[in-house]
């Protein structure tokens, strides 16, 4: 059986001391892209804020940059490999965020305004960080999932499944580990508040609360799904998303929403939860959406078990 990890934060604080490096990629009279960090933990929707920034034909988003055992791709910085890149980490980080020379763009390709990737903050190493969570030039987008529940279980269902991207969870049910599950709550809730104590000494320096923006899933998924679907509200020249949770990172990012509808997120479940073939795009859907009672084998022994905790026990499902 398996289970999802809690990897705890360091919580000395003693990083946050640290002052921010400035990267060599700013220097006076040189066009950088805006730089930005998504800083999220697992199954708190990443992938589908990645494929809805990489829809914008202005923005290039990696996904996890600092991965142990992957590259990014073919837009990965030229020379760079995960060796070099643990051992020079912040020249890493400036040939990420630099513009890629125009020889290097296909034709026709408009040089990006923004560049970014997304990070959980174990892949890090302090001092890069620090660097970047302290530093007004680069933007963060705090991405949470405020029901660890939800969480904990799509965790479970991706490990045991390999179910990370498109995949039916209708009908699985988990049986839950009380003692793991809420050892693993704490943990990520502490997480959380480190997130939140990172912030707010940010915000004590020049530029820093202006860097740091939070996005909860509900909000983004929901976002999506009003896209998806070709709803929402639109100006007369056809700009998509530029209302909730995504028109406030196109701003924190100082960029116009896509002149386009963006594609179906890369992470979604057939509408009505049912498999077999879909002849056209459904809306966008969470791949944990069943009820608690119906998901959780042990239903009432995880509602004894997190009694005690009423933060953790309001995130619970009650039975209809």
């Amino acid at each position: 059986m398996m289970y999802p990890e809690a990897i705890p934060f360091r919580t000395d604080r003693s990083f946050l001391r640290a002052e921010s490096v400035p990267s060599s990629a700013h220097e006076a009279g040189q066009s950088v892209p805006v730089p930005f960090v998504i800083f999220t933990r697992p199954r708190s929707g990443s992938t589908l804020l990645v494929s809805l920034l990489a829809a914008h034909n202005r923005v290039r988003c990696f996904t996890e940059a600092f991965s142990s055992h992957r590259l990014g791709g073919n837009l990965w910085p030229a020379n760079w490999t995960i060796t070099r890149r643990d051992h020079e980490p912040a020249l890493f980080l400036d040939a990420l965020f630099s513009a890629p020379p125009a020889s290097q763009l296909p034709p026709g390709t408009l040089p990006p305004l923004a560049v970014g990737f997304k990070a959980f903050n174990h892949q890090l190493p302090w001092a890069e960080f620090s660097r970047l969570a302290f530093s007004p030039e680069v933007r963060k987008i705090y991405l949470y999932r405020p029901n660890l529940i939800d969480r904990y279980l799509s965790s479970w269902i991706a490990n045991t499944y390999n179910a990370w991207l498109i995949k039916d969870t209708s009908n699985i049910t988990v049986p839950v580990n009380t003692t793991h599950m809420l050892w693993w709550m704490q943990s990520e809730a502490e997480v959380h508040k480190t997130f939140q104590a990172i912030q707010t000494v940010a915000a004590t320096r020049p530029g820093g609360a202006e860097a740091w923006i939070q996005v909860g899933y509900e909000d983004l998924s929901a976002d999506a799904a009003l896209q998806a679907g070709g709803g929402g509200e639109r100006s007369a020249g056809g700009d998509a998303g530029e209302t909730g949770a995504m028109a406030r990172i196109w701003a924190h990012l100082s960029l116009p929403p896509p002149r386009h509808q963006p594609p179906q997120p890369m992470k979604r479940a057939p509408h009505g939860g049912r498999g077999g073939a879909v002849d056209a795009p459904p809306p966008m859907t969470k791949q944990q959406r069943m009820r608690h009672t119906q998901t959780i084998q042990n239903y009432d022994e995880v509602r004894l078990a997190l009694a005690p905790h009423p933060a953790f026990a309001a995130m619970l499902d009650q039975p209809l």
